[in-house]
């Protein structure tokens, strides 16, 4: 029996224990969501050492222990920088959140395929974000419109999560929509010239997190993320 295996790994969390082990959570291309111990990779002697950080990818061979599952060997790094403000912060904040609760369903592997991609070529998180947000509805099938929808200033969604005329408790303004179905049917070098407003963003960012809970009741707490850091804003602008 083969006790090693090889994957494309995005570090999602990081969990220290005292005797230099870490518990590595990551989202394999092929495996899926995984844990994995990691041995002494603070220690500056280690061939892990610098290697191990959230958003990071790790082309790896993991051992397979009776009980566990160790990192063996990395073959190749991609590192994501650290972020130089606040909104970078905030956009990889969101994004390993998502990356954990979206590894819970099945998405098609553009979706892996665009989020690698953004990491390894280090490209704006905080731009392309509402460009995976579509991706996923899309690929969830969660993204549902009424056959009869005809162009409107405001949607809605009713409370079976369909895009249409006429009902819903939620309004979504046409702009929006317009963005979400362009990013779902464009390639991704494509979706990044569209530039959209705040406003936009926010609302896809709600739009998403509203249909993944009603149709596969996971939660996203997006909107607490974006309370916490505007008052840190807040707080750094008025000091």
């Amino acid at each position: 029996m083969n006790n090693f295996s090889r994957d494309e790994y995005i570090i999602i969390r990081i969990t220290d224990y005292k005797d230099n082990k870490s518990i590595v959570k990551a989202l394999g291309r092929r495996s899926g969501l995984v844990s994995f111990a990691v041995k002494k990779h603070k220690n500056y002697k280690s061939p892990f050492a610098g290697k191990i950080s959230k958003l990071n990818i790790l082309n790896a061979e993991l051992y397979h222990s009776e009980k566990h599952l160790y990192l063996s060997n990395i073959n190749k790094t991609y590192h994501t920088p650290n972020p130089k403000n606040i909104t970078e912060y905030e956009a990889q904040q969101k994004l390993l959140l998502l990356l954990e609760k979206i590894s819970q369903h099945k998405v098609d592997n553009i979706v892996f395929e665009i989020i690698y991609n953004i990491i390894r070529y280090q490209r704006d998180i905080n731009k392309n974000l509402p460009i995976i947000l579509s991706k996923i509805m899309h690929s969830l099938n969660i993204f549902e419109v009424d056959n009869n929808l005809h162009p409107a200033n405001h949607l809605f969604i009713n409370t079976e999560g369909v895009i249409n005329n006429t009902n819903g408790p939620i309004k979504l303004n046409s702009s929006t929509y317009k963005v979400i179905k362009y990013y779902i049917r464009s390639e991704i070098d494509k979706s990044q010239s569209l530039e959209i407003n705040k406003e936009n963003k926010a609302e896809i960012e709600y739009i998403f997190t509203h249909l993944l809970q009603q149709k596969y009741n996971t939660l996203i707490n997006f909107r607490n993320l974006n309370d916490i850091f505007n008052s840190i804003q807040l707080h750094n602008q008025t000091n």
